[in-house]
């Protein structure tokens, strides 16, 4: 045969194998020349499984007629043991509702987050934000403020209406949110409620806020230890607006510059016929001038902050807590104890179960501008930290001129 080619073998002859390696299947006598796979006595999976079930099904039985026994011999009643499965199976119920109710409240959660991510922390501006621009002209100055009051004053009012409507009126709440916007802007959003227990009228709060408005920069250095001066002589102001420019020097030696014009209103029935019939109640609205030729602002030295308010205070009458025994001494802010300008209600008594309560409802937004300057990160930080306390400054200012010391 030629070179290359391949033996041809008979078809009947057997499979070559190669030496040393073991068959993989036995080969008997029996067997001849066609070896056959051998059977194996196994049983099927399925059945293995149904008498194993079976046998555990035959444990868990007889193991339950074992508890009876013991329960019978142990001489305690079979309600005590029914009882406490029934407390085991309420256990169970109840944590299954309580997983349920966190994954509940964890969806709420993140539907909050991107509510704040999508729309709160993209919007530069507040709700309640107008531009103002201020000349060097006292009387343009005047007039500008003049002609804004009742828009900002309405801006206020329909705010705060609108945003507290499902929110408790009298008990105490706070939501408050901080973030840097997308041009760098850090802001902090503050709204609360605040009440004032035992006072003798609207009037009496809404004067404790003007006074701390007249002394700001010293109840400012006084509660945070920044030391704070007013730049100008506020020749605009009356008793329905006032501008005040700021200037606060923090520990870090880092300057903060303020720039804010206030509107009031004051509505009390009793006084003004054209309210007669309704409740009295106040407010307030903050914000802060964009162009100020007079006072123009330094970026190169300070750093601008913006302040955006809105307030309403509003008459209630609660039912007093019985752990208080005696009724709240109040004074006012620039009388003190020496009397009050307007006669207490002649309603009022000593031992009465209810009193007045007069709400603050507050919006705050305070904007911290972004800043070219060369100031450390953790400078910054601690500056940014800080920045609403000064709505905290107000309430305990206005805590300490209208309440007596004990």
């Amino acid at each position: 045969m030629g070179r290359g080619r391949k033996r041809l073998e008979s078809p009947t002859s057997p499979k070559k194998r190669r030496v040393g390696r073991p068959t993989k299947y036995p080969v008997t006598e029996e067997d001849g020349d066609n070896p056959k796979r051998k059977k194996r006595d196994k049983k099927p999976t399925y059945i293995v499984r149904k008498e194993k079930k079976a046998m555990l099904e035959a444990e868990l039985l007889e193991l339950k007629q074992q508890v009876v026994h013991l329960r019978r011999a142990s001489g305690i009643p079979d309600s005590f043991f029914a009882e406490k499965e029934q407390l085991l199976s309420r256990i169970q119920d109840n944590d299954r509702l309580r997983a349920e109710s966190r994954k509940q409240d964890m969806l709420l959660r993140n539907a909050h987050a991107i509510m704040a991510a999508e729309y709160l922390m993209k919007c530069p501006e507040s709700p309640i934000e107008n531009f103002i621009h201020l000349t060097t002209d006292l009387k343009q100055r005047r007039a500008a403020l003049v002609n804004l009051k009742e828009t900002k004053l309405k801006q206020a009012n329909d705010f705060i209406t609108e945003r507290s409507k499902i929110l408790p009126r009298v008990t105490p709440w706070c939501q408050e949110s901080k973030f840097e916007t997308e041009e760098g802007h850090y802001c902090a959003e503050k709204m609360d409620n605040t009440p004032f227990h035992g006072v003798r009228s609207v009037r009496q709060v809404f004067e404790a806020l003007q006074f701390f408005f007249r002394n700001m920069e010293i109840s400012i250095s006084e509660m945070l230890g920044d030391i704070t001066v007013r730049e100008d002589d506020d020749s605009t102001a009356s008793d329905a607006f006032s501008n005040h420019r700021l200037v606060s020097t923090m520990s870090h030696g880092v300057k903060v510059e303020k720039n804010i014009v206030k509107f009031f209103k004051l509505v009390e029935p009793d006084v003004d016929e054209e309210h007669e019939g309704q409740a009295p109640y106040a407010l307030v609205a903050t914000d802060s001038v964009d162009l100020d030729d007079m006072y123009p602002y330094v970026p190169q030295e300070r750093i601008r902050m913006d302040i955006n308010a809105a307030m309403k205070f509003t008459e209630h009458f609660c039912k007093r807590p019985p752990n208080r025994k005696k009724k709240t001494r109040t004074r006012h802010p620039l009388y003190g104890t020496g009397g009050f300008p307007y006669p207490q209600d002649p309603e009022e008594e000593e031992d009465d179960e209810y009193e007045r309560v007069v709400v603050l409802t507050r919006f705050f937004r305070v904007k911290l501008h972004h800043t070219e300057m060369d100031i450390p990160p953790h400078v910054l930080q601690e500056v940014r930290q800080g920045l609403a306390c000064f709505s905290d400054t107000m309430v305990q200012s206005m805590h300490r001129v209208i309440y007596e010391s004990r």
